[in-house]
């Protein structure tokens, strides 16, 4: 799975976001760092995003910048934390905060000045250290700062935490004794946060099973067959000369994702029921793909924003699936992947009559470009689990049609591909899925972000 990295600041609110109209700024900005002093750091993420929201002023903001930083730091979420001390240094060089906290912004400094990540090859450092903090909350200790930071600060988690950022929280609550109640209360719900925790309880009595896996894998990572995978549906010459991005591995989720060439991360406890090879061709695909991409990404939330990602969704997803899913999806003996079979089955058959409607939205976008924000947000509803089901049903019906070269072009645009499959609905004597009118809005989208 592709995932674009996300300032993890957004996941950090405490308190609905209509409640900075009522709480100015400056009150705002002290108690974020009343909160960092009291290791709430959740909540003072929370605070400073709600402090963002508020109109601050410049030394409001400045603040504001430093309490994120320190919150995400102690977090773990160490790029996120980067981001924000990088604004501190470009907007507030003379600003009387910045001299005020000063011990705080170089204790961030130092807790950032992490080793250079690796370009290639294959990590397993996260696991150890999993394990030592895993080890500490099973009987109810707290891990020591030191130990948070040296397991996420390994090169996994450093990947990891970029899609995953709550890994803090989420060991805490399924690891620790004392928080069984919590768990048992959050995994009765149908959410995201229950699987991931379902994840972390059931991965760690896998401790002896994971150790063979490890070594097995240390010796016989099928990094060339994964290259070999992904090059099918790229175009010709798209891997040759270019080192795989280095693959390293965590404990985290029941997943695996592609940081583009920055790295691929891979829960270990995932491997356990999954191929590795097809899996590290899939986000090997996405590494690979991201070089040749010609559309750039909105900077923050433009009209256009949730259009566009849903769009790169569904052409990263949907060809990268052709790698290692074929349809209809089948997992025979493994009852919780049948499940996601099921629904991925169900779903992909569901992709003209998904199509239809995001044809009708657009048609709406084109009378009306002010509700483009509105329909973007709509068009990503319609297309679930970041556009797998239905890119593969895209991408499929184009490779079906006219061949592997046909999907090159989709490569550089997601909107190729839809042009494509348009092309190839006409020539199965189908109408053509979307209207002039949706097309030109695609086309405005594609001009305006194309490099």
């Amino acid at each position: 799975m592709f995932r674009p990295i996300r300032l993890a600041l957004l996941l950090l609110a405490a308190a609905p976001l209509a409640l900075a109209a009522q709480t100015p700024a400056s009150l705002l900005a002290d108690s974020v760092m009343l909160l960092n002093r009291a290791g709430d750091w959740e909540k003072a993420g929370g605070a400073a995003r709600r402090g963002f929201a508020s109109n601050p002023s410049a030394d409001e903001a400045c603040a504001l910048h430093i309490g994120a930083a320190y919150a995400l730091t102690r977090l773990g979420i160490f790029a996120s934390a980067a981001e924000q001390l990088q604004l501190v240094d470009t907007q507030c060089p003379v600003s009387p905060v910045v001299r005020r906290q000063a011990a705080d912004i170089a204790s961030i400094r130092r807790e950032l000045a992490l080793p250079p990540m690796p370009k290639t090859g294959m990590d397993f450092s996260a696991i150890d250290q999993f394990w030592k903090v895993a080890d500490q909350l099973v009987l109810d200790k707290t891990p020591s700062d030191a130990d948070w930071h040296a397991m996420l600060g390994t090169v996994g988690y450093r990947l990891s935490m970029k899609v995953v950022p709550t890994t803090r929280s989420d060991m805490e609550i399924a690891l620790r004794p004392s928080r069984r109640a919590e768990f048992d209360s959050l995994t009765k719900l149908q959410t995201d946060q229950a699987l991931r925790l379902r994840h972390l309880a059931l991965a760690y009595p896998h401790r002896t099973e994971l150790a063979r896996l490890m070594d097995s894998l240390t010796r016989a990572l099928p990094i060339r067959d994964a290259v070999a995978g992904a090059a099918k549906f790229l175009p010709p010459h798209a891997t040759e000369g270019i080192d795989p991005p280095v693959v390293a591995f965590a404990i985290f989720r029941d997943d695996a994702y592609s940081l583009g060439p920055e790295g691929v991360v891979v829960d270990l406890d995932h491997m356990l029921d999954n191929p590795l090879t097809p899996l590290l061709a899939h986000e090997f695909h996405h590494s690979f793909l991201s070089r040749l991409d010609q559309i750039k990404r909105p900077a923050g939330d433009t009209p256009d924003a949730a259009l566009l990602g849903a769009l790169l969704g569904l052409r990263n997803e949907g060809i990268a699936d052709l790698v290692d899913k074929p349809y209809p999806l089948s997992f025979p003996g493994n009852a919780m992947m049948t499940m996601y079979a099921t629904r991925y089955n169900e779903a992909y058959a569901r992709t003209p009559a998904v199509l239809h409607s995001i044809d009708s939205l657009l048609v709406i976008a084109a009378d009306d470009s002010t509700q483009m924000r509105r329909i973007g947000r709509q068009v990503a509803n319609l297309l679930p689990s970041n556009g797998h089901y239905n890119g593969s049903y895209v991408a499929r019906e184009v490779y079906e049609t006219f061949g592997i070269d046909s999907l090159y072009p989709a490569v550089a645009s997601p909107f190729a591909l839809l042009r494509t499959y348009s092309a190839a609905e006409i020539k199965h004597g189908r109408p053509a899925p979307f209207s002039a009118k949706a097309m030109r809005v695609l086309d405005g989208v594609e001009s305006r972000y194309k490099k």
